[in-house]
């Protein structure tokens, strides 16, 4: 872990300019101080939480290796009287990325890869469109968010519901706005690829490997991969987002994020979350149990590529994870949205510290907010970084068009994507900015690749000159 044994009785943090910035480390609260700061985080969470127009809200936070704090907020649907609990799950959206880094961190720690093994050695159909950025793609880049695509690259083909096989296939033809590993750009559709090395050693499914490997040794048992569950349940909450200034409910059919699954299609609670929290904060082992060596969990929290440098703002994308320096403490961290979802989970790499946040509507920022204002709570900085400042500090920072991983004005976002095609059908789409769909008739039109539906139903994609069927699209 990044700082991890620098920091002692003086924190020490080097910046890239060659300056040096010493501050005291702060004293950890005792008992009496600690109640007097969740008092206050809660009170302020339940106020902002009103002000966002957030129906439903799921908040827990670890300390010490237990649960310190964990309780609901507001209703599962708006103008319901069905009150959000600790046990109401919802989607986690873009969270769930960093389970996929934890199962290929299992296969490097059991010999089966290493993380500078090149990807087609373990997924040999795997194309980027430049052959020698493919001979070159190792298994860490497929994490690290530096591939050269444009952000959200093949978004839509989730929305419009094809398979993660036809996604797979499909980069090959999305040419680079970027060169290769030069810059940050968010993608979805690499942990497709991420999943299959795993799927490819283990034989078993993405589904299954996440149920065994991590959600039954954890204990996670409320936890899920599937609409089905959503769907059904009574303790899912359900997702709203804002359409002309009203919170509206999202349907719960909609399957985009169960396609995405490796990037982005976990259900979960605030008690579950908090026990993937403890796994992280204690290296790769929880209760004596070990899931992953310490050695691959500081390799998959480490920084790989530059988000931000400014004063103050420095960011940067891991394995699936965010690195964000913080007085006093770095936060490692991820978000996650869905179309009526928006989740936060991070924790401070030093005091062991872990927060989640889990909110029923898609729109808001709150869920980012609240660990910044906890962080300055309990490590008695100054309010000045707290709220409004970091809200508008993020969204300028790593996305100018909206926010990175979460709600953006940015139009191949798959949360503008959904809201047009929430129905399924790509019919009549209106045309999207970047090259990655212009669709007035029922034809969607991605670079080479052409897909059009049959009358019965089915669809026919054209890509490269030559038509594919679902099953001849195997990465």
């Amino acid at each position: 872990m990044l700082a991890r044994n620098q920091l002692s009785a003086t924190a020490l943090f080097f910046h890239l300019s060659g300056t040096v910035t010493l501050f005291a480390a702060p004293q950890k609260p005792d008992e009496r101080k600690t109640k007097q700061i969740l008092a206050e985080f809660e009170d302020y969470a339940q106020r902002a939480m009103q002000e966002w127009q957030i129906p439903g809200m799921a908040v827990a936070i670890v300390a010490d290796d237990m649960i310190i704090f964990a309780k609901g907020f507001g209703v599962k649907e708006v103008n319901g009287n069905d009150p959000v609990d600790t046990h109401t799950f919802f989607q986690i959206g873009s969270a769930s990325k960093a389970f996929t880094a934890a199962l290929v961190a299992m296969m490097v720690d059991e010999g089966k890869m290493a993380w500078k093994d090149k990807v087609i050695d373990h997924v040999p159909g795997f194309r980027m469109n430049d052959a020698w950025v493919t001979r070159e793609f190792m298994i860490e880049d497929l994490l690290a968010q530096h591939s050269g695509m444009p952000p959200y690259a093949a978004d839509f083909q989730a929305i419009a519901g094809f398979d993660r096989d036809h996604i797979m296939y499909s980069i090959r033809y999305i040419k680079p706005v970027s060169s290769f590993r030069s810059e940050f750009a968010y993608v979805n559709n690499l942990f497709l690829v991420a999943a299959r090395t795993v799927e490819n050693e283990t034989g078993k499914i993405w589904e299954v490997n996440i149920r065994e490997r991590i959600f039954d040794p954890l204990g996670m048992d409320e936890s899920s991969m599937g609409r089905d569950s959503l769907v059904n349940s009574k303790k899912a909450a359900t997702g709203h987002n804002i359409q002309k200034g009203k919170v509206t409910p999202v349907p719960k059919t909609l399957n985009w994020p169960y396609i995405y699954g490796p990037a982005g299609g976990i259900n979960s609670n605030v008690l579950d979350m908090a026990e993937w929290l403890r796994l992280q904060i204690n290296d790769g082992m929880v209760d004596g149990n070990r899931l992953v060596s310490e050695e691959n969990m500081n390799f998959i929290h480490t920084p790989k590529t530059i988000t931000s440098l400014g004063k103050g703002d420095r960011m940067y994308y891991c394995e699936s994870w965010v690195y964000e320096e913080m007085r006093p403490y770095p936060l490692v961290w991820h978000n996650g949205g869905t179309t009526g979802f928006h989740a936060f989970v991070g924790f401070w790499t030093e005091p062991k510290i872990g927060i989640v946040i889990l909110t029923n509507e898609s729109t808001n920022k709150l869920a980012e907010a609240l660990p910044h204002y906890f962080n300055d709570l309990y490590f008695g900085n100054p309010a000045v970084r707290r709220y409004e400042c970091y809200i508008q500090r993020h969204v300028r920072i790593l996305h100018p068009e909206g926010h990175p991983f979460g709600v953006t004005k940015h139009e191949n976002h798959p949360l503008v994507l959904a809201k047009l095609f929430s129905s399924g059908e790509p019919a009549g789409a209106s045309r999207l900015v970047g090259g990655n769909l212009h669709a007035h008739d029922g034809a969607a039109n991605r670079d080479r690749i052409e897909s059009r539906r049959r009358r019965d139903g089915t669809w026919l994609v054209a890509a490269g000159g030559q038509n594919h069927d679902s099953e001849d699209l195997k990465a």
